[in-house]
């Protein structure tokens, strides 16, 4: 005879007591015959409460796989253990590690100023388009590549309404060319006087919307082919900011075959981008310090070598709060005020100050001295007009 009562006991299931309620456990109160009868009619329950227990059963192995695929992710920074920025936490050694050896390299390439720089530039600033060419021709042959690439080039220009869209543009614009950190000042200040500035400026700004551009076909053709395995809309699988470098991305990366040499590839090409970023930077903050108290260093026999340490350092001791399992709050933080209106606040300062208050006339006989001739007309309703009011609206 089927024994649903053992059965459903065995499961441990709910209805067991609404069962038991009605005498249902009570074999002997009920005669043969109205056992049979009542079995006959919780045959197809019993069975339903069967299937149901294995697919809770099913559903719960998935959530724990889940589950520790989330905290393998949390692992890295353990930010879980963190409540807000109240609530720092103390720097991962692992971590801590990482980023003495990025920033030991950071000094051994700016130390000597742009004598080593300059050499390590060479590497940092190309390999990332040989990546990008190597992970752009792998992923147009992964199913699903050409609808990345057709969602990529079919834009919504409904979004071209929307404030946030022409923020997030002047802010990449801003990141990638690097105007408004003092960089190109910098770097420009180690040319001759009479360097033809002019077609730098043409070439730099080209190679940048180019190479966004480029960047922008090896990232939707992985996306797409995401979209093609996962079966959902391109639109659910892109993502923006950290996520899409280093959840979504990594993920597509990490599916095809021979993984480890796309990933270390591509993780390698973040390595070079960040290390040329942070050159960038540091150099920035070097030379305006050098170049302001020139009188003191000049006295110094190694006043390059342990300034730039003392830098190192103290730029080292501020990212050392990004490694702790508050940091993403610290990044966001950063990330939302350090550099987004305020960059723009700053070029804007800038085009001010050089047009209205320098002067737009000293600033074009400036030019001529260094190039031999006047910018044209369009260039200089730009610089006095156009570009303050575009940054401002």
């Amino acid at each position: 005879m089927f024994d649903s009562v053992s059965v459903m006991k065995s499961l441990d299931m709910p209805h067991l007591t609404v069962f038991e309620s009605i005498g249902f456990n009570s074999i002997t109160i009920f005669s043969e015959r109205k056992f049979r009868v009542i079995q006959e009619q919780t045959k197809e329950i019993v069975a339903f409460q069967i299937v149901e227990y294995f697919l809770i059963q099913a559903a719960n192995i998935i959530l724990r796989s889940i589950e520790k695929a989330i905290s393998k992710f949390r692992a890295v920074l353990e930010m879980q253990w963190s409540n807000g920025l109240h609530d720092m936490g103390y720097p991962k050694w692992q971590l801590v590690l990482c980023l003495i050896s990025v920033y030991a390299t950071l000094y051994i390439s700016l130390f000597k100023g742009v004598k080593s720089s300059g050499k390590v530039v060479w590497i940092t600033a190309t390999m990332p388009y040989v990546v990008l060419t190597i992970l752009l021709i792998r992923g147009l042959m992964l199913p699903g590549a050409m609808k990345g690439i057709s969602y990529y080039l079919q834009p919504e220009l409904s979004k071209l309404k929307e404030t946030q869209v022409w923020l997030d543009a002047a802010v990449q614009i801003f990141y990638s060319v690097g105007a408004g950190f003092g960089v190109h000042l910098s770097y420009a200040s180690y040319n001759t006087f009479h360097n033809n500035c002019y077609r730098d400026c043409l070439i730099t700004t080209a190679v940048n919307s180019f190479t966004s551009f480029f960047s922008g076909f090896v990232i939707f053709t992985y996306l797409g082919f995401m979209s093609y395995k996962q079966g959902v809309d391109i639109s659910q699988v892109a993502a923006e900011g950290p996520g899409l470098v280093f959840q979504v991305y990594p993920e597509a990366v990490a599916t095809l075959p021979g993984s480890y040499i796309w990933s270390m590839l591509f993780f390698f090409m973040l390595i070079m981008l960040g290390l040329d970023s942070g050159m960038g930077g540091l150099e920035c903050v070097i030379t305006g310090l050098m170049d302001e108290f020139n009188y003191f260093f000049k006295e110094k026999k190694f006043g390059r070598e342990v300034f730039t340490l003392f830098v190192i350092c103290a730029s080292f001791c501020v990212a050392m709060i990004n490694v702790t399992p508050g940091g993403i709050y610290m990044f966001h933080l950063f990330d939302t005020y350090a550099a987004g209106i305020s960059l723009l606040c700053s070029a804007l300062f800038e085009a001010v100050a050089v047009s209205w208050f320098y002067g737009l006339e000293r600033f074009t006989e400036d030019v001529q001295a260094m190039l031999g001739h006047k910018p044209g007309l369009y260039w200089r309703i730009c610089w006095k007009f156009i570009s303050p009011l575009f940054i401002i609206v």
